[in-house]
């Protein structure tokens, strides 16, 4: 409980006997005994439900296991990973796990009524994100996603908050697939994603996409958060502090170390993501838990609020509501439990004592009051005057008090240096008769005034190159009467020198915009104009007066009228969002007074105020017509060019295709399928991956061929060629080799997967029935089966041994599949 106690109290001494203290550090070193006896093994066994799979995203936690930091505590802490499945915090309040990783959701479950705590941010802002396919070459924005497929969890609640925001409702949400090949591959438009994670998967594959933040709309969120729940804090709450700060403890370190903790997470928990990509994932986080800026575990009550409000805002949370309760604060000032008691005793005491002193004391307090109050009062007037004066003596303007008939009764130590003076040599002299004589008259009238009149005069003069500004103000004593004034006067001779260069500055502007081939012209901020040169009516043949007071779309065509609403309603989005716009540069086309337009390129730029709002803009237009004709021109012959281009590039497309195609089966020829097998060993010795190699023969084909014809023997290797081209995998490189031989090589294949795959091409191959004219034709193929690194190391060595397995198959009566049998060649590292 709070107490707050007098301080009388706490001078009190302690009343315990001697004998009672002995007893306490008897007792007390008993217990630290206990407490020491107990077994190191026994320590609280708690879950920690991560909200994702094991990645760097938890690795303080990783840390605070390895490092001991949680035995430390007396935790044996268990990470349970995500499902994609459960909700982490209905785990949580469920009592599968006593904590959890969640984010800004926890504010919306509060306001609902659920039970969850906020011990500590990690991530200071969310990392949740929407990836988008990019189509083409330029960028989208958040609303081309509507009507789009989009994948979703359902608790990640900020994105579909940053949604309603922004106007996107009607979308197709689909189930999570946590795979960003879908992305890629074209089975949805847009992903959740966290900007720490997939996009490295994304780069790598040079995947174009867009990212859309809710920070963007000022959804600024925080992301993970470790929480747990009200009543694991009722139970014991020194644990949940000591859990807090062992998992603290470990951010601390996997921050410092984010190379290690990279290298333990493959090691101990998890190899789903390369070292390069988890050291990517620690950086993007280092980045939004700014570690240099804000410490490790830091909540402010207000950002939760915020993400309250967006919530009530989106529609996703009722009004009224309450987060009281959500942020846990583990150092609460409260007051010891015995404190109460104690005092409650003391206060007994110090009553009985004050009832008898009271009446002795509250004469001779009552007298020492009334002396107090009135040296406070001295005190306080004295410090009054050495602060004012300390005030107005620091102050590098004039300052003085002066009776009515012009005696200085004080002064400034800048004012007196104006007199080449000090506050004292100054002081008793008559300001008029140490002014120069042509103000005297002035300043006796300005005094005057003053005081008569009882309000304050402003007059300036300038002597000697200084400008003043000075005002004259009436002091009011008690009685009602001015007796004097306080003057203060200001050099204001760098503002009069600046507003003079300003004003000549204007005047060399006005000269250059009414002397320039370009158009010059203002408008306010509603894109009325306010200026336009005498260039605007040469070119267009308009007078100034009927442009002026006109809007700036009505020079317009209907198309660049558009063009325009559009670069200004972008500008003022930006700005909305708090970015500070410069000059944009556009081009527009605006029509003539005598009939027909003229292309101009149009630069803009913002008018601000002091508040930095847009007042209105200041723009050149210069005319382009004729370059733009000469581009148009040029675009045509550039798209006439790149017409004859692609017809080459198609060409030599067609003729490289040629190059490493069979005519007959459309296969591979020989030529493609040596160099592949090259590259492939090569990379299946730098990856440890196998390799397969498949050569094929069809069965008495020169028979088949002096009975049928060429012609027949040509259409039964084209089915083969078919076949083959429609049964195998993308990464297969099926080929003719030569005549009736074909071979199908098989990156990263096994040997037993190889040698299925050939039996299921023998038996298709002989069900076949192949009808030429009139002929019906069945024909059996031959298949020998070799891999590396069983059967060799080398091209030779794999083509030899597949072709030595053909042979043992047409040697064992044909129509069947056989596998090179050697004793397996050792792999060279």
């Amino acid at each position: 409980m709070r107490f707050q106690g007098s301080a009388s109290y706490f001078a009190t001494p302690n009343p315990m006997p001697a004998v009672n203290a002995a007893v306490t550090l008897r007792r007390l070193g008993l217990l630290l005994l206990l407490l020491f006896a107990l077994p190191a093994a026994a320590l609280e066994q708690v879950a920690l439900q991560l909200n994702w799979k094991h990645q760097f995203q938890f690795a303080g936690y990783y840390a605070a296991v390895e490092k001991g930091y949680y035995r430390e505590a007396g935790f044996e802490v268990k990470l349970v990973e995500a499902d994609g499945h459960e909700d982490p915090i209905a785990a949580v309040i469920g009592g599968k796990a006593q904590y959890g990783v969640g984010a800004s959701e926890l504010a919306l479950r509060r306001a609902r009524g659920e039970p969850v705590v906020a011990l500590a941010v990690i991530l200071q802002h969310s990392p949740l994100v929407l990836l988008a396919r990019r189509n083409g070459n330029s960028s989208q924005s958040i609303h081309d996603l509507a009507g789009r497929r989009i994948m979703l969890m359902p608790h990640e609640t900020e994105l579909f908050a940053y949604l309603r925001r922004e106007g996107v409702t009607a979308y197709t949400p689909l189930p999570h697939s946590f795979h960003v090949n879908d992305l890629i591959e074209g089975r949805t438009d847009a992903i959740s994603a966290y900007q720490t994670d997939e996009p490295f998967p994304l780069q790598q594959a040079r995947f174009a996409y867009d990212a859309f933040s809710p920070r963007s709309n000022g959804i600024d969120f925080y992301g993970d958060t470790l929480f747990t729940t009200e009543a694991q804090i009722d139970k014991d709450a020194e644990r949940v502090k000591a859990f807090r700060e062992a998992s603290l403890r470990g951010w601390h370190y996997a921050m410092k170390h984010p190379a290690e903790i990279a290298d333990l997470i493959r090691a101990r928990y998890s190899k789903r993501h390369s070292r390069e990509h988890l050291l990517f994932e620690a950086a993007e986080m280092a980045r939004l838990m700014q570690v240099d800026l804000v410490d490790i575990g830091t909540s402010q009550p207000g950002r939760w609020q915020h993400v309250a409000e967006t919530y009530v805002e989106v529609g996703m949370l009722a009004a009224p509501y309450s987060i009281d309760g959500l942020i846990w604060d583990p150092n609460p000032r409260e007051a010891p439990r015995w404190l109460l008691p104690a005092v409650l005793a003391a206060l007994v005491v110090l009553l009985a004592a004050a009832a008898i002193a009271w009446r002795f004391r509250l004469l001779s307090r009552r007298l020492a009051a009334e002396i107090g109050e009135r040296e406070t009062a001295q005190q306080r007037q004295q410090a009054v005057q050495r602060n004012l004066l300390a005030l107005l003596d620091s102050t590098e303007n004039l300052t003085m008090l002066i009776a009515a008939d012009g005696t200085i009764l004080s002064i400034n130590t800048a004012g007196a240096a104006r007199f080449d003076g000090t506050p004292e040599t100054v002081a008793g002299h008559n300001i008029f008769d140490i002014s120069p004589p042509d103000i005297r008259a002035a300043r006796r009238q300005a005094v005057a005034q003053a005081i008569g009149e009882r309000r304050s005069v402003v007059i300036d003069d300038e002597r000697g190159g200084m400008h003043l500004h000075n005002t004259i103000v009436p002091v009011i004593d008690a009685d009602g009467e001015a007796r004097r004034v306080a003057v203060f006067s200001e050099n204001v001779t760098e503002r009069v020198l600046a507003h003079e260069a300003l004003k000549k500055s204007e005047e060399r502007y006005r000269f250059l915009a009414e002397n320039t081939a370009d158009v010059v012209w203002q408008t306010d901020a509603g894109m009325n104009f306010t200026y336009i040169n005498e260039a605007d009516e040469k070119l267009r043949g308009f007078p100034r007066g009927e442009v002026i007071g006109t809007p700036f779309g009505r020079s317009l065509t209907p198309a660049s009228q558009e063009t325009a609403r559009a670069m200004n309603d972008a500008r003022l989005a930006a700005e909305r969002r708090g970015e500070r716009t410069g000059t944009l540069t556009f081009q527009l086309e605006q029509v003539r007074r005598e009939g027909g337009t003229v292309w101009v390129e149009v630069n803009s730029t913002p008018k601000r105020n002091d508040a930095g709002e847009i007042v209105g803009y200041f723009g050149v237009s210069r005319d382009i017509t004729e370059r733009k004709r000469i581009a148009d021109r040029l675009l045509e012959a550039n798209a006439e060019l790149q017409q004859r281009l692609d017809e080459i590039h198609r060409l030599q497309s067609a003729l490289q295709e040629q190059a490493i195609r069979d005519s007959l089966t459309g296969l591979y020829n020989r030529r493609y399928l040596d160099e592949t097998l090259e590259r492939e060993i090569a990379r299946a010795k730098r990856e440890g991956h196998p390799l397969a190699l498949v050569m094929i023969d069809v069965d008495h084909f020169k028979p088949l061929n002096d009975t049928y014809g060429h012609q027949a023997g040509d259409h039964v290797l084209a089915a083969l060629g078919a076949l083959l081209r429609e049964d195998t995998r993308a990464e297969d490189v099926p080929c003719r080799y030569g005549g009736e031989e074909f071979l199908v090589l098989m990156p990263q294949m096994p040997l037993d997967a190889a040698r299925e795959r050939a039996e299921h091409w023998r038996t298709r191959f002989a069900d076949q029935c192949f009808i030429h004219g009139s002929l019906s034709i069945r024909a059996t193929i031959s298949l020998g089966v070799a891999a590396y690194p069983n059967h060799g190391h080398t091209r030779d060595e794999i083509i030899q041994s597949a072709d030595l397995a053909l042979y043992l198959a047409k040697h064992d009566g044909r129509n069947r599949v056989a596998v090179f049998e050697a004793a397996p060649l050792t792999i060279e590292v």
